[in-house]
């Protein structure tokens, strides 16, 4: 989500080990959310032991993946939800205040919060090409714009699922709208400078919208069906 370029850099360049908890212990009262995570690093053949975490509950965005230490933040808001909302039948999910990016069911935010999880989990994959990245003397312009390929690769390769991808994609078409219309009373173009303003390395949220639903459809083309039933 909204990420601006100088966080990036302070993640790629600090060292956070102090602040992190290892393992997915810190979430233990929140057995659906660990099962999800534990789900998502199973199917890429890797072990939630291998990496370390770290959740926090605050307004702005959560979800990073910090290359210096192969480790994650996750958001505790949405996992919470996640969690909350699978302990009640769906006649009653509806009272459940978890309508953060505009999904409307329960498995809608189920399969949204995978991509989200899924997208950080690329970046760890990715962990070699970000730090030569870094390394490989590029101006700032230069660097933004390998760095937003790079984003663009985790959303794409969030998950092999069509219908994850759907539900991030619109995730990011509501906060497009909500920006869009709230904001800039309409405007795509003021909306979008906003946007890269604010946020260079990644590619705006309409942007990711229009890919991810044209990745979900080639993949239901090669035959990949969804695995959450």
């Amino acid at each position: 989500m909204v990420t601006v370029f100088n966080r990036f850099l302070l993640i790629i360049l600090v060292s956070f080990s102090g602040l992190f908890a290892k393992g997915l212990r810190e979430i233990a009262h929140l057995p659906h959310a660990q099962a999800l995570i534990t789900k998502v690093f199973k199917e890429r053949g890797l072990d939630p032991k291998d990496f370390e975490f770290t959740f926090y509950n605050k307004k702005g965005d959560n979800w990073l993946y910090y290359p210096g230490i192969n480790g994650f933040s996750f958001d505790l808001w949405d996992l919470e939800k996640v969690n909350d909302t699978m302990n009640y039948p769906d006649s009653l999910y509806q009272l459940i205040n978890c309508d953060r990016f505009g999904l409307k069911s329960r498995r809608e935010h189920l399969l949204s919060t995978q991509g989200f999880i899924g997208h950080e989990l690329q970046h760890a994959c990715d962990r070699a090409a970000i730090i030569d990245l870094y390394s490989s003397g590029k101006n700032s312009d230069e660097l933004t714009e390998e760095l937003k390929k790079l984003e663009a690769r985790a959303d794409l390769f969030c998950s092999s699922d069509p219908e994850v991808l759907r539900a991030l994609a619109r995730s990011f078409k509501y906060a497009y709208e909500q920006v869009r219309l709230l904001t800039f009373s309409g405007n795509h173009e003021a909306c979008t400078m906003y946007l890269k303003k604010i946020d260079p390395i990644h590619p705006t949220f309409i942007q990711r919208y229009h890919y991810l639903c044209a990745a979900a459809a080639q993949l239901e083309q090669e035959g990949c069906g969804s695995a959450q039933r």
